[in-house]
């Protein structure tokens, strides 16, 4: 049974994509208790590549590498523009050649290449400007459209950019209640939890979401948890651990970080509601991959001027829990006032 939550903060996403879209404001997740997924059909293939993957296409599903993907229009984030930014300044990087091999792929004519994610990070760990904002849109996408000529690099007419930019503005007040949850749980997440601790900890948690007002659907709240039932002896997955890289002292900039990349994944939700498997964002971050993956975020839909999706967690999220405790612990969440 779906269990409906709202998001307080709304904003126009569409723009992101494209203007001739009509902006609609975001309402995003909803969230179900976990069951298996009904399987239809398995399918095995084992392939023979040049180098392994360390680029991933994230989309409705999982992940998938870049010449296997169906999306098109592809966000492009941080992590892959520092990639093609170093193997502009030095072509001769043998440690890059896989990234060089991979993105050989993303030059290609059936790609819209899109740098709002880019820009709307900043370089100051922090909300950029609107000044900061348009030249880092500006100075992506001539980066892009220099490194990767074939590909068709998404400019926004310049009168779309205030638009653009409130995409950023209009979830400021909720992203900075979740810059200070980050920076008080980081120290209680900095080293692996005992088991005899986990309740007490996660007691703390979710004390800590309520004190800031962090939606019980919230992604980084996902993340905290995940992090807290990763595995007991440091093995893989640790899949929130990756993503938030909690710290005894944990700064508002490593947290702002930590955000950004975690807000790239609500474009894409929320994307794949216009356009579904036809979006994809591009990332060099296995762990912000796996996220994605296991948080199994689905049915992504928009009815008006909202937008929702249902969350069904999978087992690798939360490592140290069976079926039954993930069943248990969102009902915990959903009781968090």
């Amino acid at each position: 049974m779906a269990l409906p939550f709202a998001l307080s903060q709304h904003f126009a996403i569409s723009a992101l994509f494209s203007a001739s879209v009509q902006a609609r404001p975001v309402n995003f997740f909803r969230w179900v208790t976990h069951r298996p997924m009904p399987e239809t059909a398995t399918i095995e293939l084992t392939l023979e590549l040049e180098h392994p993957v360390v680029i991933w296409v994230l989309q409705l599903g999982g992940w998938l590498p870049l010449p296997f993907s169906s999306a098109n229009i592809i966000l492009v984030d941080r992590c892959i523009t520092a990639a093609i930014s170093k193997l502009i300044n030095r072509p001769d990087r043998k440690d890059l050649e896989a990234e060089r091999w991979w993105l050989s792929y993303l030059n290609n004519s059936r790609y819209q290449l899109n740098s709002f994610i880019q820009a709307s990070e900043g370089q100051y760990g922090r909300i950029p400007s609107y000044d900061e904002f348009s030249t880092a849109l500006n100075s992506t996408n001539i980066l892009l459209s220099k490194s990767l000529p074939e590909a068709h690099v998404f400019w926004h007419n310049h009168d779309e950019y205030p638009r653009l930019y409130e995409v950023i503005t209009a979830i400021a007040p909720r992203h900075q209640r979740e810059v200070d949850f980050l920076v008080e749980v980081s120290p209680i997440l900095s080293a692996r939890v005992s088991e005899r601790n986990t309740n007490r900890v996660e007691s703390q948690i979710l004390e800590l979401a309520s004190k800031y007002n962090i939606l019980k659907n919230s992604l980084v709240l996902f993340a905290a948890l995940s992090c807290l039932y990763e595995p007991q002896d440091g093995s893989e997955p640790r899949i929130g651990r990756g993503v938030l890289k909690p710290k005894g002292s944990y700064s508002h900039q490593q947290a702002y970080n930590a955000l950004s990349d975690i807000r790239s994944l609500e474009y894409l939700a929320a994307g794949s509601g216009l356009f579904g498997t036809s979006v994809g964002l591009c990332t060099r971050d296995k762990y912000l991959a796996a996220f994605w993956t296991y948080l199994n975020i689905h049915n992504p839909q928009w009815s008006e001027d909202r937008f929702s999706a249902k969350i069904t967690p999978k087992p690798e999220l939360f490592p140290r829990l069976n079926l039954h405790q993930i069943g248990k612990l969102l009902s915990r969440l959903r009781a968090v006032t």
